[in-house]
């Protein structure tokens, strides 16, 4: 008897980013002779919306490690956003995707060497004090899902829509939990 596991998460992402990059690697346009310079390259859409999607949620990782490392009393309720965004950025970034981490491996919430900062205008700086920083990293959280979702739907690649929804999915079930007991 066949005993069956169930997929995880970080391997259900890594096959929804291995599947994205392969259709968005073979994106050219193969009907094209060659002959004709005056037609422009077509831009595949999906590429933009996948550096759209990694440019967001690289800042946000940013500033969710910048926001935790300010106020350390943050540190534990932002541990599951950073592993999202952690998880997200490797398999859009295609860095190791396959890689499972060791089950006693912890979550950093320190930036690496080369995330965006956090825009200047932004209110959730390391300088801000803790409860205004959190509430604007919850609804810069809940934009991202906004986004995600909205790029789930016009995505051309149903496996880029997939890793969106999936993505949006994931970041919507830690919401609820990040913000429990507090007033944003």
């Amino acid at each position: 008897m066949r005993s069956l596991t169930r997929p995880t998460r970080r391997g259900v992402l890594a096959a929804g980013g291995a599947a994205t990059l392969a259709v968005v690697a073979s994106a050219c346009d193969l009907s094209s002779s060659g002959t004709s310079e005056e037609e422009p390259a077509r831009v595949d859409p999906d590429l933009r919306r996948v550096e759209t999607v990694t440019a967001q949620a690289r800042e946000l990782a940013s500033l969710v490690a910048g926001v935790a490392a300010a106020h350390p009393s943050l540190a534990a309720r932002l541990g599951a956003i950073a592993a999202c965004h952690e998880a997200h950025l490797e398999v859009l970034e295609g860095e190791d995707a396959t890689r499972s981490p060791a089950p006693s491996e912890p979550v950093s919430l320190t930036p690496s060497s080369s995330p965006s900062p956090p825009p200047a205008s932004s209110s959730a700086t390391p300088d801000a004090s803790a409860e205004v920083a959190f509430k604007d990293l919850v609804t810069r959280e809940r934009a991202h899902v906004t986004t995600l979702g909205a790029e789930a739907g016009v995505a051309e690649s149903g496996a880029l829509a997939r890793l969106f929804a999936s993505m949006a999915a994931g970041l919507g079930m830690h919401l609820p939990a990040l913000t429990s007991g507090s007033d944003a």
